[in-house]
């Protein structure tokens, strides 16, 4: 195989999925556990008054503008979780994000892990360097072909793990 470098990026869904399933329950859940008691007799008071079709309104509004502002934060923070491949190793990002490039020769483990409902691939490789591949890239395949094409020993950590 000869290329240079061919990159993988995150797929939308699971980056979506993880932004809108983490904040929306947790934040209901505050503002029951905060304001539950007076959201609850505003409501009503709205709906004795005549104006239980504004509110529901207000509410639909509010649920749009957090799918909305979610499909955004996705759309950005799925550039982050990328995958440099490359003939001679790999580059991905450490914990604290930046961009690292591993050798393969020198990955010594490679295990699943699940950070905020995603999997990743955490690969540990010598002198103490801990980099981490998303496994919910785009054209998982092709990056599964290219590794194979790449690192054929079949005992190899990367390979195993895949």
């Amino acid at each position: 195989m000869s290329f240079d470098s061919v990159v993988f990026v995150g797929a939308f869904r699971p980056v979506f999925l993880s932004i809108v399933a983490l904040p929306l329950p947790i934040g209901l859940g505050l503002a029951a556990a905060i304001a539950g008691k007076r959201i609850y007799r505003l409501v009503e008071h709205a709906f004795a008054v005549g104006l239980g079709s504004q509110i529901s309104l207000l509410g639909a509004l509010l649920l749009l503008l957090v799918i909305a502002v979610s499909a955004f934060s996705s759309l950005s923070l799925r550039q982050y979780f990328v995958v440099h491949l490359r003939q001679t190793g790999l580059a991905a990002r450490t914990k604290l994000g930046r961009l690292s490039f591993v050798p393969f020769g020198e990955i010594e483990r490679a295990k699943p892990v699940r950070l905020l409902l995603l999997r990743f691939l955490r690969i540990e490789a010598s002198e103490r360097k801990t980099v981490y591949i998303p496994l919910f890239i785009e054209r998982k395949a092709d990056f599964d072909a290219a590794l194979a094409t790449i690192v054929d020993d079949e005992e190899h950590p990367l390979r195993k793990a895949t």
